[in-house]
């Protein structure tokens, strides 16, 4: 290679290289949670003063777990309840992922994210509003919509890419945490139940009609798209790295 090829070879890599960095966008972390230092029987309380709830259709399990020891639990109740978990962000796109566990086919849990304003239970005002029943996953842009398969009484890894300026999301679900970060969304571009103004403001866990419970661990939510360094390690089977592993033992 001649001299000066080589070194347009070397400026178009360091070019390449840098819009590759820059084009994709990550942020703080928001909510970081294993739930390892809740107490069982109770409602999460960490992060600190994040957690709110209206209802008591939710508890801290040691029943069914992904890692460590306990999971947040949503076992249901009376009427419409909702356990939200609230951060503060001026970014437009945030990401809510976290392992998820449905132990049966009935309708399940409710996941929306919603400004901070909204009330807990406040269904209507949700931009994205996902729910799980009869082994899959489907949402509710004006009505209700089949997204794709999701298998009750296994672990799956679920991301919820949100972009109020779009007021639109991407959904994956995948048994491997990488999997879910490098594969296809199962849905993309979803439609919002309703317009919310950036920024958000919190994500809800809601057990409107539940029958089904289901388990969660591991959940974080981050600004941006693109997962913050040094949570999970690269590997296929997508296991947790040193900083989830320090999260699990607290």
């Amino acid at each position: 290679m001649k001299k000066a090829d080589k070194c347009l070879w070397v400026l178009a890599t360091i070019v390449f290289c840098t819009f590759i960095t820059t084009s994709l966008y990550s942020g703080e972390i928001l909510v970081q949670t294993g739930f390892e230092s809740d107490d069982v029987g109770g409602i999460p309380q960490e992060p600190e003063d994040a957690w709110q709830a209206s209802g008591g259709g939710f508890e801290i399990s040691s029943d069914v777990v992904k890692e460590g020891g306990k999971s947040l639990a949503m076992v249901g109740g009376a009427g419409n309840q909702g356990l939200g978990v609230f951060f503060e962000t001026t970014s437009s796109v945030i990401t809510a992922e976290f392992w998820l566990y449905v132990d049966g086919v009935e309708r399940s849990l409710t996941v929306l994210v919603q400004d901070p304003n909204s009330g807990l239970t406040d269904w209507a005002a949700a931009g994205p509003y996902v729910n799980w029943i009869g082994d899959g996953a489907r949402h509710y842009p004006g009505a209700w919509e089949d997204v794709g398969e999701f298998a009750s009484s296994e672990w799956h890894y679920v991301r919820l890419v949100v972009d109020l300026g779009a007021s639109s999301y991407d959904m994956y679900i995948a048994d491997t945490v990488a999997k879910a970060h490098a594969g296809a969304p199962i849905g993309k571009d979803l439609g919002f139940r309703a317009a919310i103004a950036p920024p958000p403001g919190k994500v809800v866990f809601n057990t409107y009609d539940l029958v089904t419970i289901a388990y969660v661990d591991d959940l974080l939510i981050y600004e941006g798209d693109v997962l913050p360094k040094g949570i999970f390690a690269v590997a296929p089977e997508g296991k947790l790295a040193s900083t989830w592993g320090e999260v699990k033992k607290r």
